[in-house]
Parts: structure tokens; C-alpha cells; sequence
């Protein structure tokens, strides 16, 4: 840390640089005030900070992130609790496992994908299957994050469990 004239601490980066020129050494420094990247730097940790503490406690909710070919990398404790599956269990299996047999065979995991790859994200509401070969009903949005610097891109699925509401909606019809 530095102390800016007015006696604020400011984020230093300092580098310093040797050379020779006519059989002298010239020696070079470099004094960069780092504070607003520092700021940043931390905000964004602290940013991550939350969204990890959000994802990990929203039992409610499962949240699935999925690599561009649809494989599971990520899958927070309401996805456990709402599919049956541990993280251990699903994490590179490909997420059409938690579709039914009729959806998988009309392809519809690879369609989601592709809607929420062209237009940013794909609503739906349908029957999903539980590790225990149950069914049940929900409603989520498969989200698009696109990659950055030649990274390639990955989804976001966050549904919801509304298996009651649909069995009231039919109870009433």
C-alpha cells in the first residue's frame, strides 16, 4: 500500500527494471496505482461469494449448469433434493437423463438447448423423471451463458417442483 498526498491508502504495483548501456546499469521503476482494480477485484469476489451462497440455499429451486453438449457439471442441494440424484451421481452425465423416455426420444433436451442458445433462454413446463423412476411436474427456464474470450459456452436449467399445482389445476378441470 501507498499514501496518496492527501494521506489516502492506495493499492501500489511496482516493478522495477535493470539495463545496461554503455558498460552502465540503468536501473528503470514503474509506479501504478491498482486501487480501482483492486476495488473491482474484490467486489467480484464478493459477488461470486453470494452467488455461491444463493445456488448452494435454494432448496426450492434445482439449479443445474451444464457444459455446451448438455453434460452436468454443476448441481446444487435443491436439484438433489427435487431429482434424488447426489452431485457425485450426475455431475458428466448428460442432463437428458433427468427427462422422460417420450421427451428424450423426440429430442427435446438437444431442442431447449438450441432455443436457449439462439434466442438467450427456453421456458418450458413438462414432466421430469426422479432417480426413482417418479415423475414429476416443473416449471424452469434453461438459460444461455455464452463463453467469453474463446471459452465455450455452458446453460443455467433453475426449476421449480410444481407436480401440486398441476394435479390441482387437472382435480379442478
Amino acid at each position: 500500500p501507498g499514501l496518496t498526498r492527501e494521506g489516502t491508502e492506495i493499492a501500489l504495483e511496482i516493478s522495477f527494471g535493470v539495463s545496461m548501456k554503455g558498460g552502465r546499469y540503468l536501473f528503470t521503476g514503474l509506479i501504478r496505482d491498482i486501487t480501482r482494480r483492486k476495488q473491482a477485484e474484490e467486489s467480484l469476489r464478493q459477488a461470486e461469494e453470494r452467488f455461491t451462497l444463493f445456488v448452494h440455499h435454494a432448496e426450492d429451486y434445482a439449479i443445474i449448469f451444464k457444459d455446451e453438449s448438455g453434460r452436468i457439471s454443476h448441481w446444487n442441494p435443491g436439484a438433489e433434493r427435487i431429482f434424488g440424484f447426489s452431485e457425485e451421481e450426475v455431475v458428466g452425465q448428460h442432463a437428458s437423463i433427468l427427462f422422460t423416455p417420450e421427451d428424450q426420444e423426440k429430442d427435446v433436451p438437444s431442442q431447449q438447448m438450441h432455443r436457449a442458445r439462439v434466442s438467450g433462454s427456453a421456458n418450458d413446463e413438462r414432466w421430469h423423471v426422479r432417480k426413482d423412476g417418479s415423475r414429476f411436474f416443473a416449471s424452469g427456464a434453461l438459460i444461455w451463458l455464452p463463453g467469453e474470450n474463446d471459452r465455450p459456452g455452458s446453460f443455467a436449467k433453475i426449476l421449480r417442483d410444481i407436480t401440486q399445482r398441476k394435479r390441482a389445476d387437472g382435480a379442478i378441470q
